[in-house]
C-alpha cells in the first residue's frame, strides 16, 4: 500500500527502511531550503515521490505535512521547543492518529536532533534510535537503528543536508 512508502518517508530524518545498502531514496531540498521550504523525495526503486511542504515556512517551529499525489498523509507537529531542539510527533491526515513521536537526543548542554539524534516510539512497535554521524546530522548524515535490523545509513549531499538534501541508503 501507498501509505507504507510515505510513512517510512515521513520518519527518513528519524528512520525508513532497513534492507540491503543501496541507494534507493533520493531527497532534495525545495529552493535549497529545505527547513524553510520543505523537501521532495524520491524511491529510485518503485519511481514514487512525495513532497514535504514546511507549515509556516518553517519546519523547525511549525512543523510539516507530507503529501503524496498531492493529497496529505501525514500533519508533523513541533513539540514547543521546536522540532530539532525537542522533538515533534507524526499524525495520520486521514484520521488524526499519532504515527509516531520523536524525542531528540540531550547531553549536558541540552537537547539537539541535529547533533545528538533522536528517539522515535511508534505505538505497537519497536522504539527507533537516530544518532548523527560525527556529531552532525547538518553536514554529515545520520544512521537509523532498528532492533533486529542492520542499521540504515543516511547522507548528506555535498553542500548539507538541509540546504542540497541527503541519499538513505536501504
Amino acid at each position: 500500500m501507498k501509505i507504507s512508502f510515505l510513512n517510512g518517508l515521513i520518519l527518513v530524518l528519524a528512520q525508513a527502511f532497513v534492507l540491503q545498502a543501496n541507494a534507493n531514496i533520493d531527497v532534495n531540498c525545495i529552493m535549497e531550503d529545505c527547513l524553510t521550504e520543505g523537501w521532495q523525495s524520491f524511491d529510485q526503486r518503485s519511481g514514487e515521490s512525495n513532497l514535504t511542504v514546511c507549515r509556516d515556512n518553517d519546519c523547525n517551529l511549525s512543523g510539516w505535512h507530507n503529501e503524496y499525489k498531492e493529497k496529505p498523509v501525514s500533519e508533523v507537529e513541533c513539540k514547543p521547543e521546536g522540532c530539532f531542539n525537542e522533538g515533534w510527533k507524526v499524525y495520520d491526515a486521514r484520521n488524526g492518529n499519532l504515527l509516531s513521536d520523536v524525542t531528540c537526543q540531550s547531553s549536558f548542554s541540552g537537547s539537539a536532533c541535529l547533533q545528538f539524534g533522536w528517539t522515535t516510539y511508534q505505538p505497537g512497535r519497536a522504539t527507533i534510535t537516530t544518532r548523527c554521524l560525527n556529531g552532525d546530522c547538518r553536514n554529515s548524515g545520520w544512521d537509523v537503528y532498528v532492533p533486529g535490523y542492520a542499521p540504515q545509513s543516511v547522507r548528506c549531499k555535498r553542500g548539507g543536508c538541509f540546504t542540497i538534501g541527503w541519499t538513505v541508503y536501504q
